[in-house]
C-alpha cells in the first residue's frame, strides 16, 4: 500500500501530473496493489473519489447522482 501511494505523489512530484491524473494513479495503484484480501478495487475507487472530493473537483452530490442512473 505504501508504494501505491508513493507512486501517486510522484506522479505530482515528478511527472508534472494534474488533479486528475494524480487520482488516477491512486486508483491505478490502489487496485494493483492488491493490498487487502477483499475490496481493492473498491477502496481504489473510493481514494480516486475522496481525493477529488478534497480537492474540489467533484462534489458528493455529482457522485450520488451518477450511481443512480
Amino acid at each position: 500500500m505504501e508504494s501505491a501511494l508513493a507512486s501517486a505523489k510522484n506522479t505530482w512530484l515528478y511527472a508534472g501530473g494534474d488533479t486528475f491524473d494524480i487520482a488516477a494513479a491512486y486508483a491505478f495503484h490502489i487496485a494493483e496493489a492488491q493490498a487487502f484480501l477483499d475490496g481493492n478495487k473498491r477502496t481504489a475507487i473510493t481514494s480516486a473519489v475522496a481525493f477529488l472530493t478534497a480537492n474540489h473537483c467533484i462534489d458528493r452530490g455529482d457522485v450520488a447522482s451518477s450511481t443512480t442512473r
